[in-house]
């Protein structure tokens, strides 16, 4: 199966990059599925990561939580357990709860 990948800006001014790749002749629309980088960023193993669940059929986004061409600087994210059961995921570039 051929694969389309990309590069692909994304924030309010196109300061971060997503890795994407989808099956490149499949029927749309694909399910979705997103992974997230490990603390050094989106690396050759990820990127590899991202293409083979576009290999089964999805359409895959590593999003990157660094800027684009940002050197890593140790974690990119921390999760936080709260008293009330939730998971905060803590980054300098976000801040979200997931319940």
């Amino acid at each position: 199966m051929s694969l389309k990948t990309e590069w692909v800006p994304y924030g309010s001014g196109g300061e971060y990059a997503g890795y994407l790749a989808y099956p490149a002749n499949a029927p749309k629309p694909l399910p979705g599925v997103l992974i997230v980088q490990e603390a050094w960023g989106v690396d050759a193993h990820i990127e590899a990561v991202t293409r083979r669940f576009a290999r089964a059929g999805r359409r895959v986004r590593a999003g990157s939580l660094r800027e684009a061409g940002a050197a890593p600087r140790g974690p990119a994210l921390r999760l936080v357990a709260t008293s009330g059961g939730s998971l905060n995921v803590e980054s300098s570039q976000f801040h979200h709860v997931v319940h």
